[in-house]
């Protein structure tokens, strides 16, 4: 257990790959008693060009959002 903690303390410290991957027991919210997990694995790629564009749409966000459609509240 602690060599997966580890490595998921590894994993959220590498910022700004070109790719990863990430894989282990993660998610236990869908079970009430908190004993059984999910078993995950993905592999994810970075496309830059696609990242500056949410980049600045996170950077905007401030003055995008309330323009939406929807109320305040």
């Amino acid at each position: 257990m602690e060599a997966h903690k580890d490595s998921q303390r590894q994993w959220i410290e590498d910022k700004g790959p070109n790719g990863e991957s990430n894989q282990g027991w993660i998610e236990t919210y869908i079970d009430p008693e908190n004993i059984r997990a999910y078993y995950e694995a993905f592999v994810a790629i970075v496309d830059k060009e696609q990242s500056k564009m949410f980049k600045q749409l996170a950077d905007n966000s401030e003055v995008i959002i309330p323009k939406l459609p929807w109320p305040k509240e």
